[in-house]
């Protein structure tokens, strides 16, 4: 077979693949860190729905813990968001464990980690900014590293056009969350207030930055919510902090918090695990 036949099929069907697994994989940054987890969902309504969460990458669905009944036939197991049912969230919940549990020890660690990052993590974090930054150069390159390559011997001649291969590299970029605000990436591992905009009232709510994101902010140990999630019988869990993620469209981050005690100065030298497990003993 002419080579001028099979390498444009070989590279139709290496980009339909690269694109549907990126796709598949790619998921709100904000909305990953839920996956698995127990949490209660506020739509705009008023209504909660609460369930063990799975985060795809155009969709969210809720397990329910124990199935809802409807008309005595059959049961409700799930509930699904597709990705136009989304903007209906007016908040997502994630509810602390409880004081004393293995669970809470794990997660108060997990919450000093994100306040006093590792060298690891500020790293990783700068790479992806910079990823982002040079977003659009890194596909350029691409499709300039391929014409160099179609004007040797072995591919000249052959009909791939540039737009095909721009849209291999724009989809390998497009794997890196693509949502970068210095501001914001001054305030990652603080207190913060949030800023709600409801009717004529603004709300404010406190939390420590964990991420954001195009369309989503996530807190954690946020305290001051407003709108807290229906009692309900399942895990343990603390009535009274919550990790919570907050849609971008009527929510802000406005202001730097201080704690009265100056816990949230920047610079305080990181604890180690066998003290955090310590500090949590209630």
């Amino acid at each position: 077979m002419d080579k001028a036949l099979w390498i444009p099929i070989v590279v139709l069907f290496a980009t339909a693949l690269i694109t549907a697994f990126v796709r598949r994989h790619s998921k709100d940054p904000c909305l990953k860190i839920f996956h698995g987890s127990f949490m209660f969902v506020r739509l705009k309504n008023g209504k909660w729905i609460w369930g063990n969460g799975c985060v795809y990458s155009n969709a969210l669905e809720l397990i329910y813990p124990g199935g809802e009944e409807y008309n005595q036939t059959y049961l409700k197991k799930s509930y699904i968001f597709y990705e136009q049912n989304l903007d209906n969230i007016d908040l997502i919940v994630r509810p602390a464990p409880a004081v004393g549990t293995t669970e809470y020890d794990h997660w108060h660690i997990d919450l000093r980690r994100i306040q006093n990052p590792n060298v690891y993590r500020t790293v990783r974090r700068k790479l992806r900014n910079l990823v982002n930054m040079l977003r659009d150069a890194f596909a350029q390159s691409v499709v300039m590293i391929f014409g160099a390559v179609k004007k040797t011997k072995f591919m000249a001649g052959i009909p791939i056009g540039d737009d095909r291969v721009g849209e291999v590299g724009r989809t390998l970029i497009n794997a890196v969350p693509n949502a970068y605000e210095p501001i914001l990436e001054k305030y990652l591992g603080h207190k913060v207030v949030i800023e709600t905009l409801e009717q004529e009232t603004i709300l404010e709510q406190v939390g420590v930055l964990q991420e954001y994101s195009a369309k989503y902010v996530l807190t954690r140990a946020v305290e001051f919510l407003q709108r807290t999630p229906p009692r309900v019988t399942g895990p343990l869990v603390d009535d009274h902090r919550f990790d919570v993620i907050f849609p971008r469209q009527m929510n802000s981050v406005r202001h730097l918090a201080l704690d009265t005690c100056g816990t949230n100065k920047p610079g305080k030298p990181k604890p180690s695990d066998e003290q955090l497990l310590q500090s949590t003993v209630p």
